[in-house]
């Protein structure tokens, strides 16, 4: 009786890790399927950023500097900071205005064009507008890349985009068959996947691995239940 509820235990356990197995097809996706779905989620946040900028810039442009900081004190709607954007205000080259001060944007990137800059901690998604002397901008991460890492420092993609941290993010002359557009049909980075195959590669086996131990562990068992027959 103990030998069959071991062999039934066994034989589940065999039947999980096959199903996990399948299952991980959610990150076995080909490269192609990752890289599609990744410009799409781009693009759709890029549009959200801009819509949520006119929105603080229609909130914020008749205030004064203090009255800005009170007006935005308990966030600027309910759930910016979980979707990653910050927001700030530049007048006469000097920042008067920020909702987030981990984001270390360099003066260099207000007066440029660039829809995605690289900072010290990461790579973002970056809209502007001008009115006089102040230029608002919205930022939205994409990525956290850090120089070294820690249980509080992970190199991150932001979760809206849905793509493993594994997939990194590169800037180059040599165009790959995964570059990343803007809105302006031009190619703003290349997502690398040469680590996400090393990470999907030891996942596949690992699970392998498991899998055909369950159903070792299984036969083991049935040649005892036989032999006790």
């Amino acid at each position: 009786m103990k030998l069959n509820i071991k062999l039934l235990i066994a034989f589940i356990l065999f039947l999980g890790f096959n199903l996990a197995l399948d299952k991980s097809s959610l990150f076995l996706v080909s490269e192609d399927e990752v890289f599609s779905s990744f410009q799409k989620s781009y693009l759709i946040n890029y549009d959200r950023l801009n819509k949520s900028l006119d929105t603080f810039v229609e909130k914020n442009r008749s205030l004064s500097i203090r009255e800005t900081f009170h007006a935005n004190e308990f966030g600027l709607d309910e759930s910016s900071l979980n979707k990653g954007t910050s927001y700030f205000i530049y007048e006469k080259d000097k920042i008067i205005y920020w909702s987030d001060n981990g984001v270390p944007l360099r003066i260099k990137n207000v007066f440029s064009n660039d829809e995605v800059v690289r900072l010290r901690n990461g790579w973002y998604q970056v809209v502007k507008v001008q009115e006089e002397e102040r230029i608002y901008i919205a930022t939205q991460l994409i990525k956290h890349e850090y120089s070294y890492q820690n249980k509080y420092l992970e190199d991150n993609f932001y979760k809206g985009f849905g793509i493993s941290s594994s997939t990194g993010i590169e800037i180059t002359d040599i165009e790959n068959n995964f570059g990343i557009e803007s809105s302006n049909k031009e190619v703003v980075f290349n997502l690398d996947f040469e680590k996400f195959e090393a990470y999907r590669s030891n996942s596949t086996i690992f699970l392998s691995l498991f899998s055909f131990l369950g159903l070792l562990i299984c036969y083991i068992l049935f040649v005892k239940s036989l032999s006790k027959n």
